[in-house]
């Protein structure tokens, strides 16, 4: 069930980085999806490769954000099953590490809502200016 709730998330997250990639290449965008597929990698290496991979690449295709809710999944995980083998958090030898995983969680969660939040801010004010 969540991989069938990852691929439909994932899809449509693909969908929009097409778009983008779309606008940024043009044309040579075009041959892109007809050459490799969406889901399985390709043994062999795309052949009309333009551009290089860069930080900047990751920070505007926010997948830093997907790496930030997996992170916070896995720790919801991992949380559940110390509540489901232990019956408790928050006491005995794993303390610390509890409170550090779900202080962490919250940090994260709450600084993608705040640049969020910013950016939809920023793009309405974008909007209004124009």
């Amino acid at each position: 069930m969540a991989l069938a709730a990852l691929a439909v998330i994932y899809h449509r997250k693909m969908e929009e980085e097409e778009d983008t990639l779309q606008d940024e290449w043009g044309e040579a965008f075009l041959r892109y999806p007809q050459a490799v597929p969406r889901w399985l990698p390709r043994w062999i290496p795309y052949a009309h490769r333009e551009g290089r991979w860069s930080w900047q690449g990751i920070a505007a295709s926010k997948e830093w954000k997907t790496v930030l809710w997996v992170f916070v999944a896995m720790v919801v995980l991992y949380v559940r099953e110390e509540w489901r083998q232990e019956h408790e958090l928050f006491v005995g030898r794993h303390s610390i590490k509890h409170a550090v995983f779900i202080g962490l969680s919250i940090l994260l969660m709450a600084t993608d809502g705040i640049l969020e939040l910013i950016r939809y801010r920023a793009k309405r004010l974008a909007q209004a200016r124009s």
